[in-house]
């Protein structure tokens, strides 16, 4: 018997890639994109997170977390507020208006949702454990390699 050979990053990265293909072709009517409904997602669900606390969840760069954000307030979607722990930094919360475009975009990531799940030929809780473990170690792999990293810097 062979050895099945360990594609599952790569697989990970096409499935990344067809799954965003995916929603924006859901999203088409929404107005927002993927990356986007990402954004008001994550606001969605949590109430006032610091731009390092919302690029952590989305897994996005600070950058591009502060890009995003900074257009979902430049639209009136979100807004920055005082952070009651850190006087020195701001949280990023949902307006009602950008509510309501979370509400509206919601379908259409059901409907994503629905398009792959009547595809799959195992159960969606093994699923959600696989990719929620599989993203798991991959953080950690990460972190290891930064801090690697790190000390390589400092011993130069």
């Amino acid at each position: 018997m062979s050895e099945t050979p360990r594609r599952y990053l790569l697989d990970l990265h096409l499935a990344y890639h067809l799954a965003g293909s995916l929603i924006e072709h859901e999203l088409v009517g929404a107005g927002i994109s993927a990356e986007e409904y990402a954004v008001y997602s994550v606001l969605g669900q949590e109430t006032g997170l610091t731009p390092t606390e919302l690029s952590r969840r989305l897994g996005f760069a600070l950058s591009s977390t502060i890009f995003r954000s900074g257009k979902l307030i430049e639209r009136g979607h979100a807004r920055r507020i005082p952070n009651p722990r850190d006087r020195r930094s701001t949280l990023i919360e949902l307006t009602p208006s950008g509510r309501r475009v979370l509400e509206r975009a919601r379908p259409a990531f059901g409907r994503v949702l629905d398009r792959i799940e009547s595809h799959l030929e195992v159960e969606r809780p093994e699923v959600q454990t696989a990719v929620s473990k599989l993203g798991e170690a991959v953080a950690a792999a990460l972190a290891e390699a930064q801090d690697e990293a790190l000390l390589q810097r400092k011993a130069s």
